[in-house]
């Protein structure tokens, strides 16, 4: 019940001030993006997120936990993403193809999240 009660306040509180709209998007986690890029950008470091940190408890628990077979030797690496030797941004839209309602390539199991469906469509773009 409490959670319904929070639900409801931040929806309020959204619709008080424009948060959450697309012209007023809320920072996940209390991360801004433009201030996170000039920071790395003036250090000349890559971003390292501190709240999703490359250690056990971001792999998760039970099966995926510090204990477990399945992550005997993990390694946390960064991936050589660029193309023809350099970084490269590539910029997407949230437009992805849907047939019945379906999305056509990637997707979740519950249909839900759209995520990798987005990482895809930057890929093959």
């Amino acid at each position: 019940m409490a959670s319904m009660a929070a639900a409801l306040a931040r929806q309020k509180a959204r619709e008080e001030d424009g948060a959450g709209s697309r012209a007023n998007a809320v920072p996940f986690n209390q991360q801004d993006f433009e201030r996170l890029r000039r920071d790395c950008l003036q250090s000349g470091s890559l971003f390292c997120d501190p709240t999703f940190p490359p250690n056990w408890d971001s792999l998760g628990y039970n099966q995926l936990g510090r204990y477990s077979s399945k992550t005997i030797g993990v390694e946390w690496k960064r991936p050589g993403l660029w193309q023809y030797g350099e970084w490269v941004d590539v910029v997407v839209d949230d437009r992805l193809p849907t047939r019945d309602g379906k999305l056509l390539f990637v997707h979740s199991e519950e249909g839900r999240e759209f995520w990798s469906a987005l990482l895809e469509k930057a890929y093959a773009k």
